[in-house]
C-alpha cells in the first residue's frame, strides 16, 4: 500500500520510546499542598506586619504632627545642644593643655636669668699705681693698640613666651671666647675689631644650647660673629680713672653669615691707665640675619627679636 507523503509530514516521528507522563505519587501531592499552604501563611504574615507598621506610622504622625516651623525650631535646638557639648569639650581640653604647659614651664623651663651686664660685672684685671679713681687723666696717654681679653663677655638675651604670653622666661647665653683689638688715638677710639666664638655660647639649659648651636645659629657653618667699628668713638677728653661715660658707636655686625650696619649706645670707663672697658646692647631682629624663629620643644616660643649684649675688656 502506497503511503501518502503529506500525511507522513503531518504526523510526528517518534524516535525510541514515546514520552509518557508519570502519575503523581501521594507523597508528592501532599508535599506540594504543604508548600502551597506555607507560602499562603507567610504571605498573610507579611501583610499583617505591613498593616501594623503602617498603622503605627499613622499613629505617630497624628500624635507628633508638627508644622514646618516647629520642625525647624526643633532642628535649631538640637544643633545648639550639640554645639554646646562640643564647646564644653573644647574648653575642657584647652584647660588641660594650659595646665600641662604651665606645669612643664615651671618644672623644666622657668629659671632666674642673670642680670644684664654692667661695667663692673667682672673684677679689675689691672691696677694702675699712678692713677687714682676720680682724678683727671688729662696727662695720661691712651694712644696705642689694646688687646681684648677673656674677661670680656658677649651673649644674647631673649624672652620666651609660654602659651601665647600667659607666662614668660628670659633666656640668657654668654661666652668669654672673645678676641680682637681696640685702637685709641688721642681722645677717640678709632678702631675696634672683635671676634666671638659662638660655639662656646652657653646658658642654663643644655637643651636650649643644643638648639642654638644647631638649628638656630648653625655654628657648624657660621662659628664666628664679628664686629668692626666704622666711625670713631669720641671721648671728648681723656676720661678720668673710674668715671663712666657714654657715647654712640656705629659699625658692621656679622652673624649667621649676614652683615648689617648697627648703631648703638656704648658706656665706657677707664679702670686704670692699662685697662679700658666698653659696654653696650645691640637690638636684633632674627629675620634680618636669616636666623630661624627659635622655639623650645614646642612649648615656649621665642619672640622675633632680642638683644646682643657685650662687655669688652681691653688691656695694654
Amino acid at each position: 500500500m502506497r503511503q501518502d507523503p503529506l500525511r507522513a509530514q503531518r504526523e510526528p516521528v517518534h524516535v525510541g520510546r514515546p514520552y509518557r507522563l508519570r502519575p503523581r505519587t501521594p507523597q508528592a501531592a501532599r508535599a506540594s499542598t504543604a508548600i502551597g499552604a506555607l507560602g499562603i501563611f507567610r504571605a498573610s504574615l507579611n501583610l499583617a506586619h505591613r498593616r501594623d507598621v503602617f498603622s503605627r506610622m499613622v499613629w505617630r504622625s497624628s500624635r507628633h504632627e508638627r508644622s514646618p516651623t516647629a520642625w525647624r525650631q526643633l532642628a535649631k535646638e538640637r544643633i545648639m545642644q550639640s554645639s554646646r557639648k562640643r564647646l564644653l569639650g573644647g574648653v575642657g581640653a584647652l584647660v588641660v593643655v594650659v595646665i600641662a604647659a604651665v606645669t612643664v614651664y615651671f618644672a623644666f623651663i622657668k629659671s632666674d636669668a642673670p642680670p644684664p651686664l654692667t661695667l663692673n660685672s667682672v673684677a679689675a684685671t689691672t691696677i694702675a699705681p699712678t692713677a687714682t679713681a676720680g682724678t683727671s687723666s688729662a696727662t695720661t696717654n691712651l694712644d696705642g693698640t689694646w688687646k681684648i681679653t677673656t674677661a670680656s663677655q658677649v651673649g644674647y638675651r631673649v624672652t620666651e613666651d609660654l602659651v601665647g604670653g600667659l607666662a614668660n622666661n628670659v633666656a640668657v647665653g654668654r661666652t668669654n671666647a672673645v678676641t680682637g683689638t681696640v685702637v685709641i688715638a688721642s681722645t677717640s677710639v678709632t678702631a675696634v675689631d672683635a671676634i666671638t666664638d659662638l660655639t662656646k655660647l652657653a646658658s642654663d639649659s643644655s637643651r636650649r644650647d643644643g638648639q642654638v648651636q644647631s638649628r638656630i645659629l648653625n655654628t657648624a657653618q657660621f662659628p664666628k660673629a664679628t664686629f668692626t667699628l666704622s666711625a670713631p668713638i669720641s671721648f671728648g677728653s681723656v676720661p678720668a680713672v673710674g668715671a663712666e661715660k657714654k657715647a654712640s658707636a656705629t659699625g658692621a655686625l656679622t652673624i649667621h653669615g649676614v652683615t648689617k650696619k648697627v648703631t648703638f649706645d656704648v658706656a665706657y670707663t677707664l679702670v686704670s691707665t692699662t685697662e679700658i672697658r666698653m659696654l653696650g646692647t645691640v637690638a636684633m631682629v632674627w629675620a634680618d640675619y636669616t636666623i630661624p624663629s627659635p622655639t623650645f620643644a614646642g612649648v615656649a616660643n621665642v619672640r622675633d627679636n632680642g638683644q646682643m649684649e657685650f662687655l669688652i675688656v681691653a688691656t695694654r
